[in-house]
């Protein structure tokens, strides 16, 4: 089984792109995201990367799901035009690292049930499901690749 860690996460400003439709197919969403971000040279207020899912494929119709590929945005001021803010808010967190390429992304979340996550003593609550991009898959080999998969814990 794999191992997860329960963690207290902040509350997150995101600039972001909104994508609707298979989750796989969000890429469009992170490359209008990069080049938008990316023009605001260095200094500009992003930090890290991050998926956004707010539907359980399970259930939402493929053509449905919602997402956003988004940038933690640690500027003072707006986000940049073009880009849309989302506030992710700040709780406990259940966390499972994933490790190789993005195509394996899949599998992990299915791994990634209600019992792996009662087993740690927890239970879900209403909040999007994230992906933190730890490292940058344009200069790191895919199986080095890490991926925080997370999900709202009460």
């Amino acid at each position: 089984m794999p191992e997860i860690e329960i963690r207290e996460m902040p509350t997150q400003r995101l600039a972001a792109v909104a994508h609707q439709g298979a989750y796989h197919l969000i890429g469009p969403a992170f490359a209008r995201l990069g080049a938008t971000i990316g023009a605001g040279g260095p200094g500009h207020g992003a930090g890290g990367w991050m998926g956004v899912y707010h539907d359980n494929p399970e259930i939402t119709p493929e053509a449905e799901l919602r997402s956003h590929a988004a940038a933690i945005w640690t500027g003072d001021g707006p986000v940049p035009e073009g880009l849309e803010e989302v506030a992710i808010p700040a709780g406990r967190y259940a966390v499972l690292t994933h490790a190789g390429p993005y195509d394996g992304l899949p599998a992990a979340w299915r791994s990634f049930g209600p019992d792996l996550i009662a087993a740690a003593g927890a239970e879900l609550r209403q909040a999007p499901a994230l992906e933190i991009y730890l490292n940058d898959p344009d200069d790191t080999a895919p199986a080095d690749l890490r991926t925080e998969l997370c999900v709202a814990v009460a």
